[in-house]
């Protein structure tokens, strides 16, 4: 938890307090007060402009509070808090009381990423008023989102300070999946995606974790209360979707042994460990990137997961995941006790493998349709099929890696939905349009995938760090460190790699 509800270490689960003040409500709690109306609690004749006084009063201090944050600014920050041994926080150890403590628990520890919205106010009584605001809060690759409470109080007794200050601040913590509080995008030129022509000064209003409304100011005026974000100068586009992703692999050398072998330096279990156990570098790196929904299209069981992880993350694009893939040939790159690729001996063990990966939940059956010297063609296409007509009947889509024009014809011929990577060898024949066109087959030709191999090989063989094309900022420190080190990597003559 962040240090605005409280000092960080110390309140890491803030629980709402609102037994130490003593309240009279004429009005239930949170009920909203319309603009005019006399404010709960008061004594029958008093202005009907006293609790938009004290609303007005209160707001200006909440600002304040969430400005300090923003500037890390410590003496404004304790500088909004009641002066008293009265002043309550709440957290595990229950509840902590007084504004000197609360002076020496505050540290410097403040969010490398903060942001305060949806701020909402109640007058309670004359001098008091009851507010909230939704957080979103980050302390390195920890973020975490949710709501805080303040009871804002008049003071004026020549002890505590003169004018409004803070008297109980609370946090919740919101549960995994809680969507953002409503905002209005406003002010951006809009491309909508569908090819009609671009909406200048346009307003996208978010509500429930969802687009709401999309267009001009009139077809999507903001709601009243609405926190307004000016995107005055800049573009609004669809997230990019990458159809092609292995969270399984890193992108470089230790993730892929059979490319250029580093696990006297990398361990191959170890580096899948953290992969399992981290796939947060990989998740920041595409929502930074504009890339808002991955596709895994192959990887070990535990990718699987990914896709409740994600959505449950605030800085994660959408996942969908294959899991193990079925091959045609009997690859050694898996762990001892998890595969990621599944053997297609026999058409028996193609139709087990969809069976497997269907129970699984698979977003996808991928097949490695790899030509093996030392098998028969006709008994991996008849494999190829099997598993094509098994995941047919289990209504799941078929991808196929197959990268010459004779196995991407027994794929399409098995009705594969996708096709990943190109066609290589020969150009593509007539039987190869007709039946893409009839099963309305996508094809996926990964074109950065071959360069960044290229690239990674040539930095070996030249000795010379490969130059990274990354304006925004987004590539993690850890992938960076290895980018940096492709030039000290050893690739052998005889390496087939290397050719």
């Amino acid at each position: 938890m962040s240090r605005f509800a409280a000092p960080r270490r110390l309140l890491a689960r803030l629980w709402v307090i609102a037994l130490l003040l003593p309240l009279s409500l004429s009005t239930p709690r949170g009920a909203a007060v319309p603009r005019g109306a006399a404010a709960p609690g008061t004594v029958p004749g008093a202005k009907a402009g006293a609790a938009d006084a004290d609303i007005a009063a209160a707001r200006s201090l909440f600002e304040k509070n969430l400005d300090a944050i923003r500037r890390r600014d410590r003496d404004a920050y304790l500088a909004c808090y009641l002066r008293s041994a009265t002043l309550a926080l709440t957290g595990p150890e229950g509840v902590r009381m007084g504004y000197d403590a609360f002076v020496k628990e505050s540290g410097d520890d403040w969010p490398d990423l903060f942001e305060g919205l949806d701020l909402q106010l109640v007058p309670i009584r004359p001098g008091l008023v009851y507010g909230t605001y939704r957080y979103r809060v980050r302390y390195g690759a920890k973020e975490e989102t949710g709501i805080s409470e303040r009871f804002f109080v008049k003071s004026g007794d020549g002890k505590t300070g003169t004018g409004w200050k803070i008297a109980v601040s609370t946090a919740f913590s919101a549960p995994p999946g809680t969507p953002p509080p409503p905002r209005a995008l406003v002010g951006a030129t809009l491309l909508d995606g569908t090819g009609s022509p671009p909406v200048p000064d346009a307003v996208v209003i978010l509500r429930g974790g969802k687009i709401d409304c999309a267009g001009s100011r009139a077809q999507c005026p903001p709601p009243r209360g609405i926190d307004l974000l000016d995107l005055k100068g800049l573009f609004i586009t669809p997230g990019i979707v990458d159809a092609h992703v292995h969270f399984s692999q890193t992108g470089w050398a230790d993730g892929r042994p059979d490319f250029i072998d580093v696990r006297d330096r990398y361990p191959y279990a170890k580096v899948e460990a953290g992969l399992r156990a981290h796939p947060e570098r990989f998740l920041r790196s595409y929502l930074c990137s504009g890339v808002t929904a991955v596709f895994d299209v192959g990887g070990y069981p535990w990718t699987w997961d990914l896709r409740g992880r994600a959505e449950a993350e605030p800085l994660a694009p959408h996942v969908a995941a294959a899991g193990p893939l079925l091959s045609t040939l009997d690859f050694w790159l898996n762990l001892p006790a998890e595969r990621q690729f599944i053997y297609l001996g026999s058409e028996e063990d193609a139709r087990a493998g969809v069976r497997y990966l269907a129970s699984h939940g698979a977003d996808a059956v991928k097949v490695w349709f790899i030509p093996v010297e030392e098998r028969n063609f006709d008994d991996m296409s008849k494999a190829v099929l099997a598993a094509g007509e098994e995941a047919r009947t289990r209504k799941i889509p078929l991808i196929v890696h197959a990268t010459g024009l004779k196995e991407a014809t027994v794929a399409l011929r098995a009705r594969a939905n996708l096709l990943v990577h190109s066609v290589e060898d020969l150009p593509v024949s007539d039987e190869f349009l007709r039946l893409a066109q009839e099963n309305k087959t996508i094809y996926c030709p990964t074109l950065t995938v071959l360069d960044g191999y290229g690239r990674l090989q040539e930095a070996a063989v030249g000795m010379k760090v490969p130059a990274i094309d990354d304006p925004n900022g987004c590539v993690d420190p850890d992938t960076l460190n290895h980018v940096a080190e492709s030039a000290r990597l050893s690739v052998k003559e005889d390496d087939p790699t290397a050719a």
